[in-house]
C-alpha cells in the first residue's frame, strides 16, 4: 500500500534527526467506494467529488496498484458534467488527467498522497448504513504489525490480525480499496496509507453481513 505525505515526513524525521515524529497509536481502516465508468452518464461533479474506476478495473496478478487500469480516478473539472460515448484511454501515471466528454478525470495517487480526509470517498454513514471505520482499529504494536522483513532493497510489513467492520444495514456501494486513517470517525483525520483491491466488491444487497479484511491482506513495502 502506498504511503501518504504525513508518513513519509515522519519516517524522514525519524531517520534524520527528529526523534519524536507524530505517529498515531492506532490506525483505523476505512473503505473506498467508487462507481465503474459508464458512457453518457450525467450528473458528474467535482464538488462533491465523483470517484470512478475503469471498466476493466480488476487487475492481473492481484496487484491493482501496478497496472494502468487498476487505478482510481476523481472528477477534477467539469464542463457539462456528462461522460463521453466511448471510454477514454486512462492515464498510466500518478496524477495524469484525461478528458471524457465534458468531464476531466485525474488519477488519484497524487491526490491521495497529500494525506487529508476525502469527502465522498468512504461509504455514507447517514441513512442507517451501519458503516464506520474498522471497529477495533489497528494498534501500532507487534501483535498487529509484526517486525518488518527486508529482502534486498525492499522492506515489507503486513497485518497479523483481521480488520473487522460492523454489520451492513444499508448499501455501502461498490468498494474498490481502502486506507488507514489516524482517526476512528469517518470524515475526520488524515489518510496515512492506502491501496486498491484486485477486484471491485459490491456491498449493496448483502444486508446483515459483517465485512472484514483478512489477516495478512494489508501490507506495505518500502523500497
Amino acid at each position: 500500500m502506498p504511503l501518504t505525505a504525513p508518513v513519509e515526513e515522519a519516517l524522514l524525521g525519524l531517520e534524520f534527526g527528529k526523534t519524536t515524529p507524530t505517529i498515531p497509536s492506532t490506525h483505523y481502516l476505512g473503505l473506498f467506494r467508487a462507481a465503474t465508468w459508464t458512457a453518457s452518464t450525467s450528473g458528474i461533479t467535482a464538488s462533491p467529488v465523483t470517484w470512478i474506476v475503469p471498466t476493466n478495473f480488476p487487475a492481473p496478478n492481484g496487484n491493482a496498484n501496478l497496472t494502468s487500469q487498476g487505478r482510481l480516478f476523481y472528477c477534477s473539472a467539469i464542463t457539462t458534467g456528462t461522460t463521453g460515448t466511448t471510454e477514454p484511454t486512462w492515464p498510466q501515471t500518478a496524477g495524469g488527467s484525461v478528458t471524457d466528454g465534458g468531464v476531466t478525470w485525474t488519477e488519484a495517487s497524487s491526490y491521495l498522497a497529500v494525506g487529508t480526509n476525502y469527502a465522498n470517498l468512504e461509504p455514507p454513514t447517514s441513512g442507517g448504513t451501519g458503516y464506520t471505520r474498522n471497529t477495533s482499529g489497528l494498534p501500532n504494536n507487534t501483535s498487529t504489525w509484526p517486525t518488518p522483513t527486508a529482502t534486498g532493497p525492499l522492506a515489507t510489513v503486513s497485518t497479523n490480525v483481521v480488520a473487522n467492520f460492523p454489520a451492513v444495514s444499508a448499501s455501502w456501494g461498490q468498494l474498490v480499496g481502502g486506507g488507514g486513517f489516524d482517526a476512528a470517525t469517518p470524515g475526520t483525520g488524515n489518510l496515512r496509507w492506502w491501496g486498491l483491491f484486485s477486484a471491485v466488491t459490491l456491498i449493496g444487497t448483502n444486508i446483515g453481513v459483517t465485512p472484514n479484511v483478512p489477516l495478512g491482506s494489508l501490507f506495505t513495502t518500502l523500497d
